[in-house]
C-alpha cells in the first residue's frame, strides 16, 4: 500500500518483552539452572509477553505481524524451511567461536570475524536470490539452498580436524 501506516507501538514493546525474557531466561539457567524461580519467573514474563503480543496482533488494524498469513500453508511452509536454513547455516557460530577461543587461543574478535565470509556470503545470496523467490516457486530454491548448507557442513565435518587453523 502507499499510504502510510502507524506504527504499532504497544506490538513492538510486547514482543521486546517476551523475546528479552525468554532470552535472558535461558541465559540464567545456565548458571542458575532450569528449576530456579528466576528462570521460571523469565519464562512466565516471556509466556505473558508473547500473549499480550498475539492479543494485540488479533486486535490492531496495524498489526505488527499479519497472523492471518499463517492460514496459508505454502507461507507456513517457507517459514518452516527458512527456520531450518537459518539454524542449519548458523547454529554452530557459537559453538566454533567458543571452540576458537579456548582451543585455538583466538580473540573474541579474531573468532568472531572468523565468520564473516559466511555471513558475507548469505547476504549477498539473500540480496541475489531474493527476487527470484517472488517469480517462481520457493521450494527449489530454499530446498537447494538446504542441500548446499549440509554440503558444506558434511565437507567440514570430513575435512576439518582439531588441529585445523580457524
Amino acid at each position: 500500500p502507499t499510504e502510510r501506516r502507524r506504527l504499532d507501538v504497544p506490538g513492538m514493546i510486547s514482543f521486546t518483552i517476551a523475546a528479552a525474557a525468554l532470552t535472558f531466561a535461558m541465559i540464567r539457567a545456565s548458571d542458575d539452572g532450569w528449576a530456579a524461580a528466576s528462570v521460571l519467573g523469565l519464562l512466565a514474563v516471556g509466556a505473558v509477553g508473547l500473549a499480550v503480543f498475539l492479543a494485540i496482533q488479533r486486535r490492531s488494524d496495524h498489526a505488527l505481524l499479519d497472523l492471518s498469513l499463517f492460514g496459508n500453508r505454502s507461507f507456513v511452509g517457507i517459514m518452516i524451511a527458512a527456520s531450518l536454513l537459518n539454524f542449519a547455516a548458523f547454529a554452530y557460530f557459537t559453538y566454533t567461536s567458543i571452540w576458537l577461543q579456548s582451543f585455538r587461543g583466538l580473540s573474541p574478535i579474531q573468532a568472531g570475524l572468523t565468520g564473516l565470509p559466511l555471513s558475507g556470503a548469505a547476504f549477498l545470496v539473500s540480496a541475489l536470490i531474493g527476487r527470484f523467490l517472488h517469480r517462481a516457486a520457493p521450494g527449489p530454491i530454499i530446498g537447494g539452498g538446504l542441500l548446499f548448507i549440509g554440503g558444506g557442513a558434511l565437507l567440514s565435518a570430513l575435512l576439518l580436524g582439531k588441529e585445523s587453523s580457524w
